[in-house]
């Protein structure tokens, strides 16, 4: 089996293709709703992607893990809940019974769409995983630790869809 701390980056960015690819087939495929995306180029704003559909934009923090990964918390930055509709999307990565695919599974943490993101100032402030030169672990002051229990866990890529756009997909 392949070390995915090894592979980290490569986990994640094909955790994100496969996100997309699996929104954009579900919209399309239950109403040819479209959805628009864009990337941030730069990582200093606290989202990954833009999505539009419907009239509704989501500014999006992606996180993803393995699905028997013990991940307690996730760091999100403060400047996503100065973004119109920010939101976390957490996507646990597993592989089908009996396949050769992957499955995915959401757990969000948000607002509506058109509200501001819940404040994050009751929550712990992060702190670096690596110490400085004397050890020292310093806070990230723009960065909070949102708790599991925080994320609400969603059934479908349909039902994340409807959440994040107001849409009534069945």
């Amino acid at each position: 089996m392949v070390d995915e701390n090894v592979h980290a980056s490569y986990y994640e960015k094909m955790t994100e293709h496969l996100f997309i690819s699996d929104i954009l087939e579900t919209a399309w495929l239950n109403g040819e709703i479209q959805i628009e995306i864009a990337r941030a180029e730069i990582d200093n704003s606290g989202y990954d992607i833009i999505l539009e559909a419907e009239n509704i934009i989501r500014h999006v923090q992606l996180k993803s893990s393995n699905e028997n990964a013990t991940t307690a918390k996730q760091n999100v930055n403060v400047k996503l809940g100065e973004k119109p509709s920010g939101c976390v999307i957490w996507i646990k990565r597993g592989i089908k019974q009996g396949t050769n695919k992957f499955s995915l599974r959401y757990y969000f943490f948000g607002a509506d769409a058109g509200a501001k993101l819940p404040s994050l100032e009751e929550y712990k402030t992060a702190k670096h995983t690596r110490g400085n030169a004397s050890g020292e672990k310093k806070e990230r002051p723009n960065i909070k630790e949102i708790p599991k229990k925080k994320f609400i866990e969603i059934t479908d890529s349909k039902d994340l869809l409807n959440k994040l756009f107001n849409l009534n997909i069945k």
